[in-house]
């Protein structure tokens, strides 16, 4: 039988996390009380003036198709957040809203990779990331980020070649919680316009910073770096929005135009109704943003505390998002000898899940979302720890 499937999709591989979540939800039909470490999401609740704007625009029958690139109002209300906020000069015609923040990097990928090209990402990466450089034909270029998981300009550069098209960068970092140094990122900024490759910059997580650290967006740092970067961020994280499935992407006009044909061949146009939600996000208060991180700081300090004292677990504190990713390589010997298999002995012996390294490029470790109340980060580690006594 003559191979039905397109080369770039059987370069795609499957998610190793999925393995994990459908034992967790096996599990749960049985009633088991799994406590869930795995998918990153919020546990707040999308904010009761965002629901609002919502239920308005379906009463006023806003339930018609938009432009692909959304609606003008929104555009413009993301300009003036990105102006404001990240000090980032962007008109709304520079602007995009997206069906999530993947749809953004993936419009992304497909508008500006072909076959031939290169793309650098940093180790570990998220797992779509990788996967969205294999739709495109293009080709990984993968570099080990430092002992604290921070990508480096010098060790970047070190990976650029003539076939470098692109470089995608994510601060604060999923899987890892690293945030990049300033210096780091104008160093790659500049490259960026010296070697003339468009720079991604995934700022999903840009609110979720802790430590006094400051969040910083590389297309702040000039007009030359305006001119090859794609700035691109989500409602998801920051409102509470995962369901709703909105994100926005900020580049030059022609690349917006370009990003625009990919999406309106594929998912037409955001939700019309997310698009309303996400307007009243960006200009209602932002009290709920504010109290989020807050609480998350405080969920990073009780996990960080509690996975210090495990046996076999060594934890880098993480400076944003809502993620640890300790080195489990302690625990390996006898039952466990990697990531993805820690990963089914908690859920097996613990009913705790966690995401196995291999997702991110690396069998030494697990990835911990933190969005869960500190009573529940208790619950899961005593559990945890003494699972691993059992090993």
């Amino acid at each position: 039988m003559t191979e039905p499937f397109a080369e770039r999709v059987s370069k795609a591989e499957a998610n190793p996390i999925f393995e994990v979540i459908k034992k967790a939800r096996d599990l749960k039909a049985q009633g088991k009380p799994v406590l869930r470490f795995d998918v990153g999401e919020t546990d707040f609740p999308t904010p009761e003036n965002v629901k609002a704007a919502a239920k308005k625009a379906l009463d006023e029958n806003f339930t018609y198709y938009t432009p692909a690139e959304g609606i003008k109002e929104l555009r413009q209300a993301i300009a003036e957040k990105l102006g404001k906020a990240n000090d980032i000069p962007a008109s709304w015609e520079e602007v995009m809203a997206t069906v999530g923040g993947k749809q953004a990097l993936f419009n992304a990928t497909q508008a500006l990779l072909q076959e031939g090209d290169e793309c650098v990402l940093g180790l570990p990466y998220w797992v779509s990331h990788l996967e969205q450089i294999k739709l495109a034909s293009a080709t990984p270029v993968l570099v080990q980020t430092d002992e604290r998981f921070k990508l480096r300009a010098e060790d970047m550069e070190e990976a650029l070649t003539p076939r470098t098209k692109m470089v995608i960068l994510s601060s604060p970092s999923n899987p890892t919680g690293a945030v990049m140094d300033e210096k780091d990122l104008k160093r790659v900024a500049a490259l960026a316009v010296e070697r003339n490759f468009w720079l991604v910059s995934d700022e999903v997580y840009e609110p979720f910073v802790f430590d006094g650290k400051k969040h910083f967006s590389p297309a702040s740092f000039g007009a030359e770096v305006r001119a090859h970067t794609i700035t691109v961020n989500a409602f998801s994280k920051t409102y509470a929005m995962t369901g709703w499935r909105l994100g926005y992407a900020h580049a030059p006009k022609e690349v917006i135009k370009r990003m625009a044909y990919v999406q309106g061949h594929s998912t037409s146009h955001p939700d019309s109704l997310a698009q309303k939600a996400g307007l009243e996000a960006l200009r209602g208060p932002q009290d709920s943003v504010k109290e989020m991180v807050r609480v998350f700081e405080e969920r990073r300090n009780a996990l960080v505390a509690r996975l210090k004292k495990l046996p076999g677990f060594k934890v880098v504190n993480p400076e944003g998002a809502f993620y640890a990713f300790p080195d489990v390589r302690g625990c390996f010997g006898g039952k466990v000898r990697s990531g993805l298999e820690l990963a089914n002995y908690l859920v097996d012996q613990a009913l705790v899940t966690v995401v196995p390294g291999e997702a991110c490029g690396s069998k030494n470790h697990v990835r911990l979302c933190y969005a869960t109340p500190v009573s529940v980060i208790h619950e899961a580690m005593d559990r945890v720890e003494k699972a691993l006594k059992e090993l």
